[in-house]
């Protein structure tokens, strides 16, 4: 089977959107600091380099960096949010990894 990046794309989108709707998202880097749900985190490219620092110094779970929101139907102010499914926190990761390799 043909790896396709659009295609990986539109998956993580679709992925968002279903955790979106069923209302699985924490936005926020105090708020995700705060749950204690979240099973993948998520960092805007925009993300300022000492913020990232410290999450990654606070935290174990999964974390994917640099991810262009602009591709997602989230909220655009937002700079980072968590994801509390674990099925779609893994699918979401899975395929992350897939792009990037």
């Amino acid at each position: 089977m043909d790896f396709n990046i659009q295609n990986a794309y539109s998956k993580i989108r679709a992925y968002v959107g279903f955790c979106i709707k069923g209302n699985m998202l924490v936005y926020g880097i105090d708020n995700i600091f705060v749950s204690r749900k979240i099973k993948l985190i998520i960092l805007s490219k925009e993300l300022s380099k000492k913020s990232k620092e410290r999450i990654k110094k606070q935290t174990t779970i999964p974390i994917i960096e640099d991810y262009d929101f602009s591709t997602l139907t989230v909220n655009t102010n937002c700079k980072a949010f968590g994801v509390i499914d674990k099925g779609l926190s893994n699918a979401i990761n899975e395929t992350y990894k897939m792009i990037k390799e």
